[in-house]
């Protein structure tokens, strides 16, 4: 009777191993799965950035094209290019910089953080960012 109550014991001993190693197996799988939904929506938001950049700079050049300058202010688009001034992916307007001396621009987003700096979301995007090194 001893011999069975033990290899009872010993069973459930194994069957109580496998049981933990399923579930921290589980666990492990449900992370990447977590972590690889997280970068994948960081990295859209990156793309769609990017994207957006590139219309407001559209719009920007397409003034230029109509009246001979860049604009001033991003509310000179407005009416005849865009209803409002453009908002970036986290829903904040875009930040514009004309540079008259050298006939130059800049359109940038803050990012998620609202703050200079920072990484994935959180950095600053703008026209002039190498996009390359991004991703």
């Amino acid at each position: 009777m001893p011999s069975t109550s033990r290899t009872v014991n010993i069973a459930s001993k194994i069957l109580l191993s496998i049981a933990l190693c399923i579930f921290v197996l589980a666990i492990l799988t449900l992370s990447l799965v977590i972590y690889n939904e997280s970068a994948t929506i960081d990295n859209e938001n990156i793309i769609k950035a990017k994207l957006n950049i590139q219309s407001v700079m559209t719009m920007i050049e397409d003034y230029k094209k109509d009246t001979g300058n860049y604009p001033s202010d991003l509310s000179q688009l407005i009416g005849i290019y865009v209803t409002k001034i453009p908002e970036d992916i986290w829903n904040n307007p875009y930040f514009y910089e004309y540079v008259d001396g050298e006939d130059s621009y800049r359109v940038y987003t803050l990012g998620y953080g609202r703050e200079v700096g920072g990484s994935a979301n959180q950095r600053d995007y703008d026209n002039n960012t190498n996009w390359d090194l991004v991703y």
